[in-house]
């Protein structure tokens, strides 16, 4: 079956014909690029028109003319007014309209903007303490900036000297730190330390009673906490206490470990030692283990 063609004045808005829209189409791109000509922005030969500014900028690409940049500052070039300071730069319309513009970066505006001079790198004043800062400039205006931090400036006062204190070990970690006799406690440097030796050490604050109301896998990780690594010097084997115990004797573990190197599967492992191929898995976390 054949489709015959049938040319159709189509009508667009308000019944106007093809042509007739042709034709305004093409005045309208006649009128932009005149408007546009003049010096105007699209912005505004959009408005002037009654299009979108993307068709403005369709017919003037349609017409062949260049759409002028407007990322480029058109103001002049100066420089910075910052004493000492000898770049030259161009600011934007945008910065001369607010009011700025005076200085090439916000570095120099700082700099510019600055009422006490920059400190130099000096060492903290307390006695022992070697650690090197700068400070800032409106602390040594006012006769601070002598130390690197609220501590050294603390440990160097008559009030703490007054205070007897001495170098503690903690008894967790091992590190010393100084701390005043009012304050020494139970011994540690930190609250973690003293979190994680309360975990290590039963019958502080959590007893084995506590423990012994949870059930699973949970009592098997707070004995682990508990215990941690101690190993052979502790008299455990194991290198843990608490959970569950193991399934397997050394003995049994070593005939698993003698047949998986003759290339035995694990089924035929776990019917030779245990009596049964349904313990594969347990014989599959010792070799892995």
């Amino acid at each position: 079956m054949t489709v015959k063609s049938v040319s159709v004045a189509t009508s667009t808005k308000r019944g106007q014909s093809a042509a007739e829209r042709r034709r305004q189409i093409a005045e309208r791109g006649q009128q932009v690029v005149e408007l546009y000509g003049s010096g105007m922005s699209v912005a505004d030969v959009a408005k002037r028109t009654g299009c979108h500014p993307q068709t403005a900028r369709a017919d003037l690409g349609d017409a062949g003319v260049l759409i002028r940049g407007t990322n480029k500052p058109q103001t002049t070039s100066r420089t910075c007014e910052r004493d000492g300071c000898e770049n030259v730069f161009r600011p934007t319309p945008a910065q001369l309209r607010k009011g700025f513009g005076k200085y090439c970066t916000r570095a120099c505006d700082h700099e510019a903007h600055r009422i006490h001079p920059q400190a130099e790198e000096r060492v903290c004043a307390r006695d022992g303490c070697e650690e090197r800062f700068t400070p800032t400039g409106s602390n040594v205006a006012m006769g601070w900036g002598k130390f690197h931090s609220k501590r050294c400036s603390a440990l160097s006062t008559d009030a703490h000297r007054r205070k007897k204190g001495r170098e503690v070990e903690c008894r967790n970690c091992g590190k010393t730190k100084w701390r005043y006799d009012s304050t020494i406690g139970a011994g540690f440097c930190s609250h973690e330390c003293w979190g994680k030796y309360r975990w290590r050490n039963r019958g502080e604050t959590i007893s084995p009673d506590v423990v012994s109301l949870v059930r699973g896998s949970a009592r098997q990780k707070w004995y682990g906490r508990w215990n941690a690594h101690k190993g052979a010097a502790a008299g455990i084997e194991g290198g843990r206490e608490g959970g569950r115990p193991a399934k397997a004797t050394k003995k049994q573990a070593a005939k698993c470990w003698s047949l998986h190197g003759e290339g035995r599967s694990t089924r035929e492992i776990a019917a030779i030692v245990f009596g049964d191929a349904r313990y594969k898995d347990r014989v599959a976390r010792i070799v892995r283990r």
